[in-house]
């Protein structure tokens, strides 16, 4: 070969290899001058500043690593790529790695990368690039995610009362505590659904490693399970423990049976009951709490819904379905004083405190009847969501509040202008409703879910719940403050504390249990069953 051709041929070559070590940033190519780079862990997401404020707001700890780099000085700076990737060997193959970042503005030298995760050797390495399409590599840096681990916090129920659970852990013994954070829910698996649960506990004491929890439910199995925040790993869970506390028994003191499905029950008196049958053939009902003992009977023409004594008890207000009637009733003998059709089926009936007003909910309508007790003439109509229910009304009677089973709703309505206030979303299927006696609380039972709401009436704002046995119905207040609760598959009346949101007593029933009334005095309690047709008797003394 010619001479002349073997060096042309060496010239290539050589010009080739040239461009390629420039590609690469060799000394003494025209490769842009590397940045110097750095990447430490900085922190995590669920955050170090502030402590959770209420239940559902804990999240898994997400980790953030920020990378820095000094600024290309070159006037033909065009990019920074910020690669990473488990391998060391991340400059010779960028097979593996991921482009996690990219940007054209030379001042762009800080990156945060929160896509990383637990118990892995990350390396990064920054590639600079200028407009003669030359690029030059950073130098490789490494951050472990690899943590010092520590054994779990071991939970245990060191005691049970009537009054309380109280609960010991273990001490955790890292460095980087943040909180203890303790969970309560009346369903298992809390570390699975921790946002479902209640948030009894917070602290950022780690030598705090008891608790005592005063809002205790008898009658049903309460889960615990203890989180423990920390800053630079995800948060670790203890083991869950269950506590299962007996109720303090109630007294049925009598039985009345061969009713027809009693559906609903209210005290006339201290001495007398009246009831109603919801069969097609059904009755209304009075009853003496002296054995108890049927001492009057009414047959209608229609089926027997629910009844509503007047104050002073001398008339109960009475509804029936097909045909859809109100009934004023004799309330010594159940004699009919009036009768009054109704535009649609009746479902729950409430008298004004004045005595101005009955309240009527239609079912099949979805609306509020209002009607003089003067003249019973119809006042105002009131349009509410879907399947009226329940009814009460504040005691000023300034609002009348009425559960929707079909849209899981409560209706306030404004007294002054017969117009809804608001409507506000609660539990599944809420069925009954009362207000405490000083009238800042609403208290409504969801049978959906087997909890009783708490609604401040000053915000109509929901405060929390309290859980129930299973299916709570009726709701009746007993004059010391006590709220008693009908809970149909529990069969079973529970005494509730709203104060403390706490179960005070419970009573087994007969089959059905879902109305519930408490005498005016408040020595007894009465329940209508309506699976076994029987009315129980119920006497209850305060702890």
């Amino acid at each position: 070969m010619p001479g002349s051709t073997i060096a042309f041929f060496s010239c290539i070559l050589l010009c080739l290899v040239a461009g390629i070590n420039c590609v690469q940033g060799v000394e003494g190519t025209e490769a842009p001058t590397a940045s110097n780079l750095t990447v430490v862990i900085i922190s995590d997401t669920s955050g170090t500043d502030s402590e959770p404020a209420s239940k559902g707001d804990r999240q898994s700890s997400v980790l953030v690593a920020q990378a820095n780099w000094t600024a290309c000085p070159d006037e033909d700076f065009r990019s920074y790529s910020l690669y990473r990737s488990v391998s060391a060997e991340l400059v010779k193959d960028t097979t593996e790695a991921s482009l996690i970042y990219s940007v054209t503005d030379v001042d762009s030298i800080v990156f945060s990368d929160s896509t990383i995760t637990w118990n892995i050797d990350f390396y990064y390495a920054l590639l600079t690039q200028d407009f003669q399409d030359y690029s030059t590599w950073s130098n490789v840096e490494t951050i472990s995610t690899h943590h010092e681990s520590y054994p779990p916090c071991s939970l245990t129920v060191s005691s049970v009362t009537p009054e309380n659970f109280s609960l010991i852990w273990s001490e955790y013994e890292g460095n980087d505590f943040l909180y203890y954070i303790l969970y309560r829910d009346v369903q298992p698996g809390i570390e699975t659904y921790p946002s479902t649960a209640e948030l009894v506990l917070i602290t950022e004491n780690q030598n705090c490693t008891s608790f005592t929890d005063c809002c205790t439910i008898l009658g049903r199995d309460v889960y615990y399970a203890l989180n423990v925040d920390v800053q630079s790993m995800p948060s670790i869970w203890s083991n869950e423990v269950s506590v299962y506390n007996e109720p303090v028994p109630l007294t049925v003191t009598g039985s009345l049976a061969g009713l027809s499905e009693p559906s609903c029950v209210s005290f006339v008196d201290d001495e007398t009951i009246c009831l109603s049958e919801s069969a097609t053939d059904g009755s209304f009902h009075l009853v003496s709490v002296n054995g108890p003992e049927s001492i009057a009977e009414f047959s209608p023409t229609g089926t027997p819904v629910c009844v509503e004594p007047s104050d002073a008890g001398s008339c109960i207000y009475a509804a029936t379905s097909q045909p859809d009637r109100l009934l004023i009733l004799d309330g010594t003998d159940l004699a009919v004083l009036e009768s009054l059709d109704l535009p649609g089926q009746p479902a729950g009936l409430s008298v004004d405190p004045y005595g101005e007003y009955i309240y009527c909910s239609l079912y099949d309508k979805d609306e509020l009847l209002v009607i003089r007790t003067s003249d019973l003439q119809t006042e105002a109509l009131v349009q509410l969501d879907a399947y009226p229910r329940g009814i009460c009304t504040t005691p000023e009677g300034d609002y009348i509040c009425v559960a929707c089973t079909g849209n899981s709703s409560i209706n306030i309505v404004d007294r002054s202008n017969w117009t809804v206030k608001k409507s506000l979303t609660i539990g599944p299927y809420p069925m009954d409703l009362v207000t405490t006696a000083d009238g800042l609380l609403l208290l409504v039972t969801c049978w959906g879910d087997s909890r009783i709401y708490l609604i401040t009436t000053y915000s109509w704002f929901i405060t929390g719940w309290i859980d129930t046995p299973y299916k709570p119905a009726g709701l009746s207040m007993h004059p010391e403050g006590y709220l008693y609760t009908a809970c149909e598959y529990a069969d079973s009346i529970c005494v509730i504390c709203p104060s403390s949101e706490r179960i005070l007593a419970t009573t087994s029933t007969d089959d059905g249990c879902w109305d519930v009334s408490v005498s005016p005095d408040g020595s007894f309690a009465c329940a209508v069953n309506r699976s076994a047709g029987t009315l129980s008797l119920i006497g209850f003394q305060q702890r």
